[in-house]
């Protein structure tokens, strides 16, 4: 991975994370519409960080839990300044060491969390994940990136949405295949909610898959009458991936 894919990939996990600022979320959505590279870093990110959430349970803790807590960690009472022998020689330090049980619990609570912090940080370490052979990115209306399509080589495709607004009650999205081999567009799969999706696209035709893609709101269950019936709420075409 080059120094530039690295900035990508950082530049993708901040936006996912919410750090960047207003301008800087813009000028970023931007680029996801025209830089399908940059767009499926993003949708992998989401995905990832999907999953860690997705684990996390909450829980309360109870309130002597945290006065345990807060006793093990606190330092004991600084005895006055005329009293206490400040040590005198590396023996003396040594001594104040072994004995300091305070020093000692500080000590054990700095190294868990340094543990901690490096569990966490190479669990969000981006793994290594088969590449699309084409991306699409899904435009609104409006020209925002709704979702990014990577389509694979043995014929699966994924779908991740990045920004959709909730499906409406007793409505599905459908997703189309729209190209010049077919007369008409061709119901491919269905979403009852907003999140990532599998589909088997092997039926289809390499010419077929090269096309443009669209989410049209149908009836819950998907159109009856085999063709988009509701607006079309995104559409983009497949590109090479490379």
């Amino acid at each position: 991975m080059t120094d530039r894919d690295d900035d990508r990939d950082a530049l993708a996990a901040e936006y996912v994370l919410g750090l960047l600022g207003g301008a800087e979320a813009a000028d970023v959505e931007r680029r996801m519409a025209s830089d399908a590279a940059f767009a499926q870093a993003v949708a992998a990110w989401r995905v990832r960080l999907a999953d860690l959430d997705m684990t996390a349970v909450p829980q309360q803790a109870d309130e002597a839990l945290w006065s345990r807590i807060a006793s093990g960690l606190a330092l004991p009472s600084a005895a006055p300044a005329a009293t206490r022998a400040a040590p005198a020689t590396q023996s003396g330090l040594l001594s104040w060491l072994w004995d300091s049980l305070a020093f000692w619990r500080g000590l054990s609570a700095a190294a868990v969390a340094a543990a901690a912090l490096f569990v966490m940080l190479v669990g969000l370490r981006p793994a290594v994940v088969a590449q699309p052979a084409f991306v699409a990115v899904l435009t609104t209306d409006a020209g925002r990136p709704g979702a990014v399509m990577h389509a694979y080589a043995d014929g699966r495709v994924t779908l991740i949405p990045l920004e959709m607004a909730p499906i409406p009650q007793g409505r599905s999205l459908q997703l189309w295949s729209i190209s010049t081999a077919k007369p008409a567009p061709v119901a491919i799969g269905l979403m009852d909610q907003v999140r990532t999706i599998r589909l088997d696209l092997r039926n289809l035709s390499p010419d077929q898959i090269r096309q443009r893609f669209a989410i049209s709101v149908e009836p819950f269950g998907g159109s009856p009458t085999g063709l988009p019936t509701g607006p079309v709420v995104m559409q983009g075409a497949m590109t090479p991936a490379n």
